[in-house]
């Protein structure tokens, strides 16, 4: 991959690297230090991605183990669970915020008890809007296994958040 192809490539997925890796070390300056050194990285190794159209997953790849390796030796604690808050319209009432915040505080809490692998997969397909089979690169899965575990994962928050609902 040259340069060139780098920086175009790069600049398509920016934005959804730069929310990744902040959804990860939770604070803007970490996020700038991380992207930097991820970019750097992967401007280096970039010889060793053997097809371009897997670049995607490779530098998610590479800014995840980055931002461990930043949080590791800042010491900070790594989040079990990372996955950002989408923020509500100013437009919804009072009571609606309300309900939606509840609902929001039980789908994030029910997401925390989730494996750390499932947690990546939602993260990935609904975050970073990966596709099944950048997220099986990625993680290192089977295509297959990944949309069997999504599909899971997904009944499986329905049932949690359905049952403390009955509750």
């Amino acid at each position: 991959m040259t340069k060139d192809q780098f920086n175009n490539q790069l600049v398509i997925i920016y934005d959804d690297l730069y929310r990744f890796i902040f959804s990860i070390v939770k604070n803007k300056t970490s996020c700038d230090d991380v992207i930097m050194v991820a970019i750097i990285s992967s401007l280096q190794n970039r010889r060793q991605l053997k097809e371009d159209n897997k670049f995607k997953p490779w530098i998610f790849q590479i800014a995840k183990r980055e931002s461990v390796n930043y949080l590791v030796k800042n010491k900070r604690e790594i989040p079990k669970g990372h996955l950002d808050k989408e923020l509500l319209s100013e437009e919804i009432s009072i009571e609606k915020k309300y309900i939606n915040k509840e609902t929001e505080k039980r789908m994030y809490a029910a997401i925390l008890k989730l494996e750390n692998t499932d947690q990546y997969i939602l993260h990935y397909k609904y975050y970073c809007n990966m596709t099944f089979n950048e997220i099986g690169e990625t993680l290192h899965l089977n295509v297959n296994t990944v949309k069997t575990k999504n599909k899971r994962v997904l009944e499986k928050l329905k049932k949690t958040i359905e049952r403390n609902d009955n509750d």
